[in-house]
Formats: C-alpha cells, sequence, structure tokens
C-alpha cells in the first residue's frame, strides 16, 4: 500500500506528463520554431508566387474585387511578388496585404508562420512608403526599424525581398540623418 506522499509524487509526474503530451499534441497554441528555415524560406516564396485573390479575414471576395478595381490594379500585379516589386503599387492592395499579414498573427489557423507574416508585413509597409510615399502604418521609423532589423537577421529571405527591406532600412536611415 502506497502512502500519502508516493501517491502525491505520483500524481504530479503524471500532471507534469499529461501537460507535456498536451503541449505536443496541442500544435495550435504555439507555432513558434515549427518551421525549419529553408522551410520558411520556401513558405515565403510560395506566398509571393500566390495570386492576390486572398482572403483577408474581415474582407469578403466582393469588397476585395471592389478594392482591386477602385486601385485600378496594373495587369502585371497578379501575385504578392508582383505587388511588392511593382514600381508604384496600389497603396490600397498594400494595405489589404498589411491587413493580411497582421490577421494571420490572430487567426487560429494561422494561414501563415508568424515569420513569414512578419516578413510581409513589414514589407507592405516599406513599399509603401519607400514607393508610393504613403505611411499605412502607427508604427514610427523606430518601430518599423526594429520591424526591418529582426526581419533582416532571417537566413531564409530571398534576395528580392531581402533587398526590398534593406531598401527600406536605408530609407529610414536617411530620414533620421536628414532630421538630425
Amino acid at each position: 500500500m502506497k502512502n500519502d506522499e508516493t501517491r502525491q509524487s505520483d500524481t504530479k509526474s503524471l500532471l507534469k506528463k499529461t501537460r507535456s503530451l498536451a503541449k505536443m499534441i496541442d500544435l495550435g497554441t504555439d507555432p513558434q520554431g515549427l518551421w525549419e528555415p529553408e522551410e520558411l524560406g520556401t513558405i515565403l516564396k510560395h506566398q509571393l508566387a500566390a495570386p492576390l485573390e486572398f482572403e483577408v479575414i474581415g474582407v469578403d471576395r466582393a469588397e476585395l474585387r471592389k478594392l482591386r478595381s477602385q486601385s485600378k490594379t496594373p495587369a502585371e500585379i497578379e501575385t504578392f511578388g508582383d505587388l511588392l516589386g511593382h514600381a508604384h503599387p496600389p497603396v490600397a492592395l498594400l494595405e489589404l496585404t498589411k491587413q493580411f499579414a497582421k490577421a494571420s498573427y490572430a487567426h487560429p489557423e494561422r494561414p501563415l508562420p508568424d515569420e513569414v507574416a512578419a516578413v510581409l508585413y513589414v514589407a507592405s509597409i516599406v513599399v509603401a512608403l519607400v514607393r508610393c510615399e504613403k505611411r499605412i502604418t502607427r508604427l514610427g521609423d523606430d518601430g518599423l526599424q526594429y520591424g526591418l532589423d529582426r526581419a533582416l537577421r532571417q537566413t531564409w529571405l530571398g534576395g528580392s525581398t531581402r533587398g526590398l527591406l534593406e531598401e527600406g532600412r536605408r530609407w529610414i536611415e536617411a530620414r533620421k540623418s536628414d532630421r538630425g
């Protein structure tokens, strides 16, 4: 017959094992660390090649089509990569891209890994600032610089995306030196 101390120890051990197993099974609660760097790079490439017919949480397809028609989207902008690489893309689509990336953080099914969503979020802000001279965020230059620095530390960023983020970093540095 087990004494009370042994039973308590067994119960604590069982609870600890149960919690560990629950964490392993419930992958949806903490998706960080699930992806290898090369997988994140592949996911970003896939997202950049994806058509702009994305669903933004809270924005239905009819509203998206309306925004696209109002923004006079050039025919050559068919994908996220086309949008981010365009010399003067529609700001409305950059705003929707930013919303999509931001919503990916809060969505329970996480359409994108957080790391990829963060890159897409910052990239859409940079394109709006640098190429369209529009600020589509309430982030100040310091906050944006922090996001850019964090994104640029990712080893899995492709050349064009890295170049875009570096362009944003130079833009912020130039603004700071002009003010200082």
